[in-house]
């Protein structure tokens, strides 16, 4: 955090505010990362946004001279650089659940499936594939991702306001940041020569080809290599890669 000083005039009296904004991603709250969503999306007016970061009176912003605010907005220019990060922000909506910190408890299949809608959702910026990739992420408590259920839950997302879900889009960037700098080797950055890439594609259906690699013949227990911990598998195809890499 970092502490700023706000001057303005009441009554024609100068007065003067102190207040701490955040200047990393792990610094806001629920309401700021909604507010920022809303501030991408043009729904929000400058000063209502820079109110909710500032945690100050609207009509006090919106009295605030344009090149005041402008300086006020470079204090949160942290918003531009998506940062690695691994905890959702947003912990839960209504009787739904986040994922924990680093993904912990979080199965490989339900992964695959958000990461997929995700991806889907970046593409094509279709509403369906948003509301199938926030109902990948947020379940009911202590219960275990199941994709049968998931028209379902993707049903009643829909419902969920535009701005909390593009808020959670944006935190899952976040996030994808945090997987590219654990794995590499699965997540690695374009380096605009795609042919140099030795990861392998988890766009469109990569992951799908990855996991059918994965279970090879044992296609009867193909459920519970689905259930396996996220980061286990992800380990697991890493050092995969780097044995094949020394062949």
């Amino acid at each position: 955090m970092q502490e700023i000083e706000i001057v303005y005039r009441f009554l024609w009296i100068k007065r003067k505010k102190k207040r701490n904004v955040p200047n990393r991603w792990s610094e806001i709250s629920v309401e700021q990362l909604i507010a920022i969503s809303e501030h991408y999306l043009g729904i929000a007016k400058e000063h209502e946004f820079l109110a909710v970061m500032c945690d100050v009176n609207k009509r006090m912003l919106k009295k605030m001279p344009v090149y005041l605010r402008y300086k006020l907005a470079q204090q949160l220019e942290f918003m531009t650089d998506y940062k690695p990060y691994n905890t959702f922000i947003i912990k839960h909506w209504g009787p739904f659940y986040s994922p924990k910190p680093r993904l912990e408890g979080m199965s490989f299949g339900q992964f695959m499936f958000a990461d997929t809608f995700y991806n889907d959702w970046c593409k094509d910026g279709k509403d369906e594939d948003l509301n199938r990739f926030v109902a990948c992420l947020y379940l009911p408590k202590n219960y275990y991702f199941d994709s049968n259920h998931l028209e379902a839950f993707a049903k009643r997302t829909a419902r969920l306001e535009p701005e909390v879900k593009y808020a959670i889009s944006l935190n899952y960037r976040l996030i994808k940041e945090w997987l590219t700098e654990k794995y590499p080797l699965i997540f690695e950055k374009p380096d605009g020569d795609e042919r140099k890439k030795k990861r392998p594609s988890t766009g469109g259906n990569g992951w799908i080809r990855i996991f059918e690699s994965i279970v090879g013949d044992d296609i009867v227990r193909q459920d519970d290599y689905a259930k396996l911990p996220v980061n286990v598998v992800l380990r697991f195809i890493s050092n995969k890669i780097k044995e094949n890499a020394k062949k």
